[in-house]
């Protein structure tokens, strides 16, 4: 069992306090580790990688654009997080380019959303264990193409979106038809990077939500998947004064529950 990113849980307890003591730059900083490890969760150094550099580029950013008096209060920082040696080493690190491109690439991350769209909103017709949601039945619907109109793949790709993702699933749906704004658009190389990351930080009601639905999202799918299925996974741990709040979700429609009614586990 893979071990659980302490930088995850660590985020979401900064992002969701209302006042964070000491440095007031942890809370872009846990934002971009946020960020970043939900996009690569099982890859430490990528989202390492990926979050020094948006870090470095909004310091960078905010000491570009501040009149001398502060650009002097700044520098401090400046060096703390964008050092000239550091910013060199991340130009001449090969997997920074590609990271950047990866980090664009969401197709996988909008799969896994909807594998766990089907396991929070599928109600079975009765309590037999072997009735409920499962993420072989998941796959039966996308065959189909009764996945929500996803595109059909491979059993190939399909289980490596789920094995890359599915210990941050519960904030990919969210990310996905929850809170939409929140987590969307935080490119590095965009000129509007700066701006747009602190408006996300300005907006903490969005957070919160996101946050909230976050929770919600791990209990539902804790509960609808079996103990096998769980004993692979490290769910995210929430700070207990976070209340769950649902998303506004609609479950299978007539041809999908029709298709499940014919199930039959097919052979892997």
């Amino acid at each position: 069992m893979a071990g659980k990113s302490r930088y995850l849980d660590q985020a979401i307890k900064h992002l969701w306090d209302a006042e964070i003591s000491g440095d007031q730059w942890q809370r872009p900083k846990r934002l971009f580790e946020l960020v970043a490890i939900l996009r690569w969760p099982q890859h430490t150094s990528s989202a390492a990688l990926i979050s020094s550099i948006m870090m470095a580029r909004y310091v960078g950013d905010a000491f570009s654009t501040a009149d001398p008096e502060s650009q002097r209060a700044l520098l401090p920082i400046l060096i703390q997080y964008a050092s000239p040696s550091d910013i060199i080493s991340k130009c001449f690190d090969e997997r920074a380019d590609e990271l950047i491109w990866e980090f664009r690439d969401r197709d996988l991350q909008r799969l896994v959303a909807l594998i766990v769209r089907f396991h929070v909103t599928y109600v079975p017709k009765n309590d037999n264990s072997r009735a409920g949601p499962s993420i072989s039945k998941a796959f039966y619907l996308l065959e189909r193409g009764h996945l929500w109109g996803e595109e059909p793949c491979a059993w190939r790709r399909f289980s490596q979106a789920w094995t890359e993702f599915k210990n941050v699933s519960p904030f990919l749906i969210v990310s996905e038809f929850g809170q939409r704004r929140f987590l969307q658009g935080l490119d590095p190389t965009s000129p509007t990077f700066q701006t747009t990351s602190q408006t996300m930080l300005g907006h903490r009601t969005a957070i919160r939500e996101f946050l909230s639905q976050s929770k919600w999202a791990t209990e539902r799918l804790r509960s609808s998947l079996d103990t096998r299925a769980l004993r692979d996974m490290n769910l995210p741990t929430f700070p207990s004064e976070i209340v769950p709040q649902p998303i506004p979700l609609s479950g299978p429609d007539q041809q999908m529950t029709r298709l499940l009614e014919d199930y039959a586990s097919p052979a892997r």
